[in-house]
């Protein structure tokens, strides 16, 4: 590997791990629930704004209850875990973990009997992505767009097993 390639890399190991360490630190002396309500509280502080500046607050608002259900099973609720985690494994552990998700999922995937084949657009979400943005006009918000994705990508996969 290049020397440019080893800093970009532990650049990334860096920025891969310093949350990771945060949440440890902070877990000393915050509750779980505490944390998560802080980190959620700070990306919406900061994403609100940009959703009302580009004028999708109201599409966003359209849709609130998807918004909310994707918003506690995708980020609360694995934070949540995340927070109680670390109070008892090391924080490079938690990393490793997380960064493990992909390969069991797609090891369940298996087991399950989930019979697709990985092709070269199936790991790099090609087709998903593309799929998805044939769907989401410029007005769409971006969580109604991430739900036409997930519902988009489980319909197709049930088709595909009929």
């Amino acid at each position: 590997m290049t020397r440019r390639g080893w800093l970009l890399f532990l650049a990334m190991c860096l920025l891969w791990g310093i949350p990771y360490l945060l949440i440890k630190v902070a877990v000393w002396d915050l509750s779980p629930p505490t944390l998560v309500f802080g980190r959620t509280a700070v990306g919406a502080a900061v994403l609100l704004p940009v959703a009302a500046a580009r004028g999708q607050l109201r599409a966003a608002l359209a849709h609130w209850r998807p918004l909310v259900a994707f918003t506690i099973l995708e980020m609360a609720g694995p934070w949540l875990l995340l927070a109680d985690a670390e109070r008892t494994l090391t924080s490079s552990l938690t990393g490793l973990l997380i960064a493990a998700v992909p390969m069991v999922a797609a090891v369940a995937s298996r087991v399950i009997g989930d019979d697709d084949r990985l092709d070269r657009m199936r790991p790099s979400g090609s087709s998903s992505a593309s799929r998805a943005s044939r769907r989401c006009s410029g007005s769409t918000s971006a969580a109604t767009c991430s739900l036409r994705w997930r519902s988009g990508s489980l319909s197709s996969a049930t088709a595909r097993r009929r």
